[in-house]
């Protein structure tokens, strides 16, 4: 989900993805991808970043994608 998230054209929510790919309006990995966009995104914003435009959150999304894949779990 995340990494659908990532390489979408424009910014998208977890949620919105999972319903229109699913018919899940929000199920548990919607969830769980939300969780790590919400981690990765505190993180790029404590570092004084820019957080809020599109190109932030499809790069949250990319975080959150390397989050799940190395292990980690809200």
């Amino acid at each position: 989900m995340c990494a659908i998230a990532a390489s979408w054209p424009t910014s998208v929510s977890i949620s919105r993805l999972g319903d229109y790919l699913y018919g899940e309006p929000y199920g548990d990995v919607a969830w769980l991808a939300v969780r790590a966009w919400d981690a990765a995104h505190t993180a790029f914003a404590r570092a004084g970043r820019e957080a809020t435009d599109s190109n932030a959150m499809r790069d949250d999304y990319a975080e959150a994608e390397c989050l799940l894949r190395t292990g980690w779990e809200p």
